[in-house]
């Protein structure tokens, strides 16, 4: 049965670790944002990752993340995220999010998907006894996320290499969703981020990344020049790990 619940309010301060060489927030930093207020909201319901593993055996995954941001944020300065949950979409639980500034005025909007697995086996749990199906009388922050499939890079290809580290482990015995993000960015070209601003970011999650893994990052721009597509791939055996998209304006 559909639970209607309030949109959950969450107050942040941009820290001086968050923010690159510009004093902008980094995406990461904006996307740990997302996360923090969504456990927060599922922590007053009792689904957090925490309750749910303890109450049912079970734990939530993350399946895409999308992020679209108007404007640079600086160091120091202060935001809210708003984020309720959009309810359900065949197996997924769908939450958005907004982010506005000290004035109310909107800074970004994302939305984010996620599965129920066994943590154990991890496997998918097409029947989870957590409940999928909350909602808020809120409409869609971002209604073109999650619209288009996120394809492979071909072409003119840029490679990154990287490593799991401990530190990149969560509480699901991987690594943290929102380290993808970062990932992904990895092979975007020397200097791109001084001349364009970076202005939407979606990731599918394929598979788990382990603390020790070697990852391989692969991007190309699409034609057009504007839009870049990513790969994360296990160097080990070749698994695809993620997908993302970026699009960029220029400064």
């Amino acid at each position: 049965m559909t639970e209607i619940v309030p949109v959950w309010t969450e107050a942040f301060r941009v820290r001086s670790y968050e923010v690159d060489a510009r004093g902008e927030a980094t995406a990461a930093a904006l996307c740990n944002y997302l996360q923090e207020a969504a456990d927060r909201h599922a922590a007053s319901y009792g689904v957090a990752v925490d309750q749910i593993v303890a109450a049912h055996g079970e734990t939530w995954v993350l399946h895409r993340l999308a992020l679209r941001v108007r404007r640079p944020v600086r160091r120091r300065e202060e935001l809210r995220v708003e984020t309720w949950p959009g309810g359900r979409e065949r197996l997924y639980a769908v939450r958005e999010y907004r982010l506005l500034d000290a004035d109310g005025a909107a800074i970004a909007e994302g939305a984010s998907a996620w599965l129920v697995i066994d943590p154990v086996a991890r496997r998918l749990l097409r029947n989870p006894r957590t409940n999928l199906d909350w909602r808020s009388e809120r409409e869609r922050a971002w209604p073109g996320a999650f619209r288009e499939k996120i394809a492979a890079p071909t072409g003119a290809i840029r490679e990154a290499a990287l490593s799991v580290r401990r530190s990149d482990i969560d509480v699901n015995a991987h690594a943290n969703h929102v380290h993808f993000v970062s990932w992904a960015l990895e092979a975007m070209p020397d200097g791109h981020e001084r001349a364009s601003r970076l202005e939407t970011v979606e990731v599918e999650y394929v598979a788990e990344a382990l603390a020790g893994d070697a990852v391989v990052v692969r991007a190309a721009p699409e034609a057009g020049g504007g839009r870049w597509l990513h790969e994360l791939r296990r160097a080990g055996d070749g698994a695809v790990l993620a997908r993302a998209r970026s699009t960029w304006t220029a400064r």
